[in-house]
């Protein structure tokens, strides 16, 4: 009898598509990433400047090449700020744009699931909160020590008094931390300050930061800036307070 000849498949297997799809996901929301955290720490910069910073600029007819230098070290703690803002608003626009392209449609129906879409995504953001850490306890303090000597001691002719290493104290049961002392005769000024008390029987963890804390003599007090209170309800909630 006639054999019948075998049909072969000769399309290209699509074992890559996964990894085709992650790539290209990464790619979108790195280009949504990127562009909130340039556009977010610019705009903060020149606020900081413009409202801030430009009266004592004017004062002491400061050049542009110090203008810059300080900027530029005062970049990592805007920085350390925008990084969650700016990975939540990306996944945001990243998703959207897919969503208004009918891309997650086509991806669904090709057997993705939701969280494939997702967990790239995710996994980037991750990474940045990981700097995000490593820059606000290795980066920030030393950055803020040149910030604050270009401010006091080449604008303002002081003293180049400071104490530029992390500090950890062991304060009312729980561990406070100080980016950077600065002292000035009897005014002391603590720079990224942070507490943190676990908890304990009948009371929820604290976290409370600020930007600042500064020792007022007359009062015998401190007084801390921009600070954050963060608590944990019963619920498991937690609570922001400023």
């Amino acid at each position: 009898g006639m054999s019948t000849p075998l049909a072969l498949d000769t399309r290209p297997s699509t074992m890559g598509s996964p990894w085709i799809l992650r790539r290209y996901l990464i790619t979108e929301y790195l280009r949504w990433l990127l562009f909130c955290l340039i556009g977010f720490d610019a705009i903060y910069i020149v606020l900081d400047l413009l409202t801030d910073k430009a009266p004592t600029f004017l004062k002491y007819h400061v050049g542009f090449t110090t203008v810059f230098r300080y900027s530029l070290y005062a970049l990592p703690e805007f920085l350390q700020y925008m990084i969650p803002p700016s990975a939540l608003i990306a996944m945001m626009i990243a998703i959207s744009g897919l969503a208004r392209r009918n891309e997650i449609t086509a991806i669904l129906a090709g057997g993705v699931g939701r969280r494939s879409i997702v967990a790239p995504m995710g996994f980037v953001a991750l990474i940045f909160c990981l700097f995000q850490f490593s820059l606000s306890e290795y980066v920030v303090p030393e950055a803020n020590v040149q910030k604050n000597y270009i401010m006091n001691v080449e604008v303002k002719g002081q003293a180049p008094v400071s104490d530029r290493r992390n500090h950890w104290f062991f304060v009312d049961g729980g561990f406070l931390r100080i980016g950077v002392i600065d002292r000035h005769g009897e005014e002391v000024t603590l720079h990224d300050v942070l507490f943190l008390k676990a908890a304990d029987s009948g009371h929820p963890a604290i976290r409370v930061e600020g930007s600042a804390a500064r020792w007022e003599p007359t009062t015998q007090t401190w007084t801390l800036y921009d600070s954050r209170r963060a608590m944990m309800d019963s619920s498991g909630l937690m609570h922001i307070v400023r």
